[in-house]
């Protein structure tokens, strides 16, 4: 199904059309016009300084997208507090009073804030907070942050604690109740702002703890095949198309995408099919 190409001793090729990934419950399913080739990856040294590049800023923003996507879709629901039920995203929105427009200083002051959080809730020291955060600036200049949570269960008076830790302005806190795809939009939209692209040119825009749930995926067709097999019967709740340059080559990618939550047995097969020939 793919070709093998012996370019290296023990570092074999292989060309592939079709690319699945599995992030938290929701299943992409890629089909590309264009055979694209791919290198078995090194486990121990995953980073080829051979095919490292300098991104453009609207690549950068463009990446960051995909892996917030990612790993809100990996995490949202996927935490269990010490009775196994799953824990209820929180969504925390940082401001502060003063029109702050120093990003070192203001993120300074954001990583003091997880610092204490993690300690009022988790009574240590050691970084147990699950959380992904993105950066905007509001129309004044000043900066703000939007943070999800994945991992912390329901508190008493979590949010007069939360806000006594946060003495520059407002912390809002809501819970999160909308569907996975929304949820990761909200989060997205910030970064498309101009005036957001344009201040964190060279800078990172998001910020995510340790150990988050991350995507399983594979290229491998037959895996793909076999995958599909398994989806062949469900509805895509989403489908687009995409088309991109590699070099001076278009390419197009269709893709469609499943919601396996109220699917178990499927989820389940389909984690242990990549599990075992994931790449």
């Amino acid at each position: 199904m793919f070709k093998i190409i012996n370019k290296q001793p023990n570092s074999p090729v292989y060309f592939s059309k079709k690319k699945v990934k599995l992030s938290g419950y929701v299943l992409e399913v890629a089909n590309f016009e264009h055979e694209f080739m791919l290198f078995y990856r090194n486990k121990k040294n995953k980073t080829n300084k051979h095919t490292k590049k300098i991104d453009s800023r609207n690549k950068a923003l463009t990446r960051a997208k995909r892996i917030i996507n990612d790993y809100i879709n990996s995490n949202v629901w996927h935490w269990l507090d010490k009775n196994g039920k799953r824990i209820m995203p929180l969504f925390i929105t940082l401001t502060y009073r003063e029109n702050i427009q120093d990003l070192d200083y203001a993120n300074n002051e954001f990583t003091k804030f997880i610092r204490r959080f993690n300690y009022e809730f988790f009574h240590t020291k050691k970084s147990i907070l699950k959380y992904l955060c993105v950066i905007e600036f509001q129309k004044r200049g000043s900066i703000h942050y939007h943070m999800m949570i994945f991992n912390l269960p329901f508190k008493q008076k979590i949010y007069d604690r939360a806000r006594s830790i946060w003495p520059f302005g407002s912390c809002n806190i809501k819970s999160i109740k909308s569907k996975q795809g929304a949820i990761s939009g909200y989060l997205i939209k910030y970064l498309t702002k101009e005036k957001t692209k344009e201040r964190l040119r060279g800078r990172k825009c998001y910020f995510i703890s340790r150990n988050l749930h991350k995507p399983i995926e594979s290229s491998i067709e037959d895996v793909v095949l076999l995958i599909e097999n398994n989806v062949n019967n469900s509805s895509p709740f989403y489908q687009y198309e995409r088309i991109f340059k590699i070099g001076n080559k278009q390419q197009t990618k269709n893709a469609k995408l499943y919601d396996l939550k109220n699917k178990s047995r499927i989820y389940s097969q389909i984690v242990e099919i990549l599990k075992t020939y994931e790449y």
